[in-house]
């Protein structure tokens, strides 16, 4: 089971290291040389072709490669090139901006992960080379936690795909210590992370007069309110008076609708400062 935590552990920082790489891809393809999209995707593209001719393996989503890991010598060099091959042109390829996901590329790469610890583990003589494919298993699942932070899902997904429930204890184990290594890393969930970091790209910037703010404010005894008719009172300029509350009843307010009081009032305004004169007219006691 000892073997399982240092797994895990490893496996943790490696997810936070591909987090980390895809939340700052952007910095890379924001250099001069990338003057528009157009750059990017052609980057990509000569990316992929020389990839192609040199180390077709890392192309694709990598299912084809994960199955064929266990007949692959255990190579340490073979495995360090294909996981910094994957790792790099999983960056590229979705930095650039083409619609694309990184689901299985990940698994990928923790199943690349997984096989140089277990090779390691098989040249220290910590396991017999027959259990490495059950750690390229486990490290599918603790990378998806570490990456994800949800080790429950990524315990059930591996065991669907694999169709075995008896590694449950060791995936479990394997995950949490994933996730709780990600997590003392500061690490952050990617989805989240992504989805934060395009809503505030994206978010909208409002004019004045897109800007909306309602109030609800307390009319205040001897305030410039106190007394007055709504139609008599210089209100800020796009000031909407939207309702009047006395006692337990509504009262829909005109021009004509005195204010007491202990009147409860929403308003609605465009701006900060229209808001401010409207708090100090209702609220703000006469001196």
């Amino acid at each position: 089971m000892w073997i399982v935590v240092i797994l895990g552990i490893i496996i943790g920082f490696a997810g936070v290291i591909f987090n980390k790489g895809l939340l700052n891809i952007h910095y890379f393809y924001d250099l001069p040389v990338f003057r528009n999209q157009y750059m990017r995707i052609a980057f990509a593209l000569c990316m992929a072709g020389l990839l192609g001719y040199v180390f077709p393996e890392v192309l694709g989503g990598g299912n084809d490669l994960v199955n064929s890991l266990y007949t692959l010598p255990l190579s340490l060099k073979l495995f360090a090139g294909l996981l910094i091959g994957k790792f790099l042109f999983t960056l590229v390829s979705y930095g650039c901006g083409v619609p694309g996901g990184f689901f299985l590329p990940m698994l990928v790469l923790g199943a690349l992960t997984g096989g140089i610890t277990g090779i390691v583990f098989v040249q220290l003589g910590l396991i017999s080379s027959y259990y490495l494919s059950n750690i390229v298993v486990i490290s599918m699942a603790a990378f998806f936690a570490a990456s994800v932070q949800s080790p429950v899902t990524g315990t059930i997904l591996i065991m669907e795909m694999t169709s075995s429930y008896e590694h449950l204890l060791v995936l479990c184990t394997a995950s949490l210590v994933a996730l709780v290594v990600a997590q003392l890393c500061q690490g952050e969930p990617i989805y989240e992370a992504l989805l934060q970091r395009n809503l505030a790209k994206n978010k909208p910037v409002l004019s004045s007069e897109e800007r909306r703010n309602l109030l609800e404010l307390t009319v205040s005894s001897g305030s410039q309110a106190d007394g007055k008719y709504i139609g008599r009172i210089a209100w800020p300029a796009h000031t909407v008076i939207v309702d009047v509350k006395r006692g337990s009843g509504d009262i829909i307010p005109d021009d004509d609708t005195c204010l007491r009081a202990g009147d409860y009032l929403y308003v609605l305004t465009d701006s900060v400062e229209g808001a401010e004169s409207i708090r100090n007219i209702v609220e703000k006691t006469k001196s």
